[in-house]
């Protein structure tokens, strides 16, 4: 799929670059800004993130979301089809059956009448012992109940049980927070309560609640034991003599199923309705993936084009402060041109503050000292001084606009997979995809074809 990219920033920049470096040689004062150079500048832009990050308002805590409707569901499921066009219009030959069935499965997994209960919790809190104690209990016969791990993905079930053997750990309250935020119903079970004294069940019974407070209701959080500590008996016989025995005591869930029993017969269609409507989101995830995989084999030869056209530019430019004024200019049309790939709009002033924001994270993490100490014993062979400079120069504008266009790639797949309502670029986002982006491409193994490659470009 071919798509067509003007370039009025890229042009205007590199030509306004240029210009400014023949007014350069006209007036030679301006070539004390030499001295400043790309750390100079990289700082201060670096000490002015740090000012508005300093201004910057605290983000609200997200509401919890409403309950979704049956027009949400089929919206969904609609956009699934929608994107699902896009990946057969920009590649026409790939095989999309598997996800055009998924798609068609989803409304008719909307009309089921069973429930998908999951068990899930961190170790040792009693997982198994509690679907045993389930699947004997009396309950309907259209509940089926499945062990999940906190890391894995919880789409198609209908309830989660979330176990817990004592208070919760942070990274307990992390995960019901995430699934709550994914429209998921949860009951939090604290199990093995036989183990605790009655003064401390009842506190610990009291922090969860506490701790809960904006996730859960009161009555969604439910002590029991499924698998209660066997109770030491002592028996005496007839005889006069005494024997003593561990007595097993049977499993004491009789409040968790009176819940999930009252919850089935008043939430049960809303139940299905979140599930159905998670399930579509997963298969537009699974599309995007798809897509993102061939809009990145795209994406390469663009940044590509870039890297060396900003390697050429800072060449040929021997004032270092107009070399950064090209490559903002040659970073900010590559972030216009990415976006028009992945159909992501990107406006000029987002272009240009997301390029100064790579520049002062690469300054805030120490990439551009890494970067020179990685690449220099692969320059030591260029000793001409001018002429080293400039390759320096070329070979590490060459390598940022790498590293930005890849940041932005990683950035854009992920926001196409899981958009989030911000408008500009989310710092902490792009930080995470510069840091992995900069660890794959800093290995010895990297420079060794990068560099000469770059150093034959420029020759």
């Amino acid at each position: 799929m071919a798509i067509k990219f003007r370039k009025p920033v890229l042009i205007g920049g590199v030509g306004l670059s240029f210009g400014l470096y023949f007014w350069w040689l006209v007036q030679p004062s301006l070539g004390e800004v030499r001295e400043f150079g790309l750390m100079g500048v990289m700082l201060l832009g670096g000490g002015l993130w740090w000012w508005k990050q300093g201004r910057r308002t605290p983000p609200a805590i997200a509401p919890t979301p409403a309950q979704i409707t049956q027009q949400e569901v089929e919206a969904a499921i609609q956009q699934g089809y929608t994107r699902l066009e896009t990946l057969a219009t920009e590649a026409p030959h790939a095989d999309t059956t598997d996800l055009k069935t998924a798609l068609e499965q989803i409304s008719q997994n909307g009309q089921r009448d069973s429930l998908n209960i999951a068990i899930a919790g961190s170790p040792l809190t009693g997982k198994t012992a509690l679907q045993q104690a389930l699947t004997q209990a009396s309950l309907p016969e259209n509940l089926s109940f499945c062990e999940r791990s906190t890391e894995g993905e919880f789409h198609d079930a209908d309830l989660i049980l979330f176990l817990t053997a004592g208070d919760l750990t942070e990274s307990d309250l992390q995960t019901l927070q995430r699934l709550k935020h994914q429209h998921q119903r949860l009951l939090l079970a604290f199990n093995k309560q036989d183990r605790y004294p009655p003064e401390e069940k009842a506190l610990i019974l009291e922090q969860l609640r506490l701790r809960t407070q904006t996730l859960l209701n009161p009555q969604d959080i439910i002590t029991l034991a499924a698998a209660p500590a066997p109770v030491k008996v002592r028996q005496h016989q007839a005889n006069g003599n005494t024997s003593e025995f561990w007595e097993p005591q049977t499993a004491d869930i009789a409040q968790l199923c009176d819940r999930l029993t009252s919850l089935i017969d008043q939430e049960k269609t809303a139940l299905i309705t979140a599930t159905t409507w998670r399930e579509a989101k997963q298969v537009q995830k699974q599309i995007q993936t798809r897509l993102n995989e061939i809009r990145r084999d795209r994406a390469l030869p663009i940044i590509e084009q870039y890297q060396w056209i900003a390697a050429a530019a800072a060449f040929a430019n021997p004032v270092a402060a107009l070399d950064l004024l090209a490559t903002a200019a040659i970073n900010a049309q590559l972030l216009i041109d990415l976006g028009a790939l992945y159909q992501q709009k990107i406006t000029l002033s987002q272009a240009q503050n997301a390029t100064g924001t790579i520049g002062q994270l690469i300054v805030k993490l120490g990439l551009v000292e890494l970067s020179t100490q990685a690449m220099s014993p692969f320059l030591k062979s260029n000793t001409v001084t001018y002429v080293a400079g400039g390759v320096l120069q070329g070979v590490s504008a060459a390598y940022f606009t790498r590293l930005a266009g890849l940041s932005i790639v990683e950035y854009l797949q992920d926001q196409a997979i899981n958009p989030n309502s911000e408008t500009g670029f989310n710092l902490e986002q792009l930080s995470e995809k510069l840091q992995l982006v900069f660890q794959r491409n800093q290995r010895n193994q990297f420079f060794r074809k990068f560099v000469p490659q770059a150093i034959a470009r420029l020759s």
